[in-house]
């Protein structure tokens, strides 16, 4: 049975691995907070309800964030397994000095967010290149579902699409484009990956079979984060589909997320001045987005389900990535040998 959770967590030429045990608290804490983040909501809350997401978040990061003695202010980069899978950490907020230790936050807005901090990255792989960085020399293809009207909040994000992007917007799945955006409803099958579809007809096996090298993916539908879990894996979701194919990084949903919230939030990643860095781009976005919520709209629920993952590399010098991915060999030695021993301790 395994008793602990492993978070490797990287920034350029440090890398760090902790092995987290997993307690009865942190799991439930896990459950709990996931359940709260996700429900769907009608904008408005209290102050019972603000305490509760405070003490689920604030222990999340004492103990997944804090407890790991990780001290760095840049982009956090983490590859993680099990229940920690879809757990936005950017939500976790840091009570240590803030008002809110003292009682003076009434507000989701004004919270000590994770995100404040530190842009976050979900790690799929790391990369022969440097930094995820965007190339826009090629355009963005916008991909809908031929005739979807359902999609309410739809034309204002096209619009300012092709108001940002002007002779580099493109219709339709172009191969020449290195962004694609998907504005689409997603049918999710939690069990079984291959039943998974967008509107617009692309199924888990088609996204499979595109040649994605190389290419940045936005995909502005719910629950496309999510699937079947398979250790070793992650999630069998429709983002993984897309990174399988080829995709440098897929922003996801992992929740059924308001559709102009939505729209914000994918509006704030392409105008952000950090655009060709995406993880700086969804911080930035989504911190616009805070400060522009109105009251009610400023939960959680309506901004940190959009994650991004992907490969990665890091800007360094070619001796220092040498090391980086040695480090990363060996800490995958280290967790076969641990797995080994632990089978062969079971069999004992």
């Amino acid at each position: 049975l395994d008793t602990t959770f492993r978070v490797l967590f990287l920034n350029g030429r440090k890398t760090d691995y902790y092995e987290i045990t997993k307690t009865t608290k942190l799991k439930e804490t896990i459950h709990s907070f996931k359940s709260l983040i996700s429900k769907t909501r009608t904008g408005n809350y209290g102050q019972a309800e603000l305490q509760e997401y405070v003490e689920y978040a604030a222990y999340l990061y004492e103990v997944l964030i804090r407890s790991t003695d990780w001290t760095e202010n840049g982009p956090l980069y983490i590859q993680a397994d099990g229940e920690l899978n879809g757990l936005p950490f950017g939500a976790f907020v840091d009570l240590k000095g803030s008002d809110s230790q003292r009682g003076l936050i009434h507000t989701f807005k004004d919270l000590p967010y994770l995100i404040r901090k530190n842009p976050v990255f979900y790690v799929s792989s790391v990369s022969k290149s440097t930094t995820p960085h965007t190339n826009l020399e090629n355009g963005l293809s916008l991909i809908m579902a031929s005739g979807d009207s359902s999609l309410s909040a739809s034309e204002s994000e096209i619009n300012a699409l092709q108001s940002h992007f002007k002779d580099k917007f493109l219709y339709g799945l172009k191969q020449r484009s290195k962004i694609l955006h998907f504005i689409v409803h997603a049918d999710v099958d939690l069990s079984n990956p291959y039943n998974s579809v967008l509107s617009n007809g692309y199924s888990w096996l088609d996204i499979l079979g595109m040649d994605n090298r190389g290419k940045q993916v936005y995909l502005n539908a719910c629950q496309t984060g999510v699937g079947r879990y398979n250790s070793g894996e992650g999630f069998m979701s429709l983002g993984l589909a897309f990174l399988l194919s080829g995709a440098q990084q897929v922003v996801e949903t992992y929740w059924m997320a308001p559709e102009r919230q939505s729209a914000d939030i994918a509006i704030g990643f392409y105008q952000s001045k950090g655009f060709k860095n995406p993880a700086k781009a969804l911080q930035s976005s989504k911190l616009q987005y805070l400060d522009d919520a109105e009251p009610g709209l400023d939960h959680p629920h309506y901004w940190a389900g959009a994650m991004i993952q992907g490969r990665i590399g890091f800007e360094s010098s070619q001796g220092d990535l040498i090391f980086l991915l040695l480090g990363i060999f060996l800490i995958g030695i280290l967790l076969y040998l641990l797995y080994r021993f632990r089978t062969v301790k079971n069999l004992t």
